[in-house]
């Protein structure tokens, strides 16, 4: 139970990570439309 729930969190982290960046990124770009 616990090494699966680690694993979930760990994944929940880098799902995370990644939807932040892309939302930056996503930033970024609209940014760039703009000027």
């Amino acid at each position: 139970m616990a090494p699966n729930l680690n694993s979930l969190c760990i994944h929940f982290k880098m799902m995370n990570d990644l939807k932040c960046k892309a939302e930056k990124v996503s930033k970024r770009m609209l940014i760039h439309l703009q000027i």
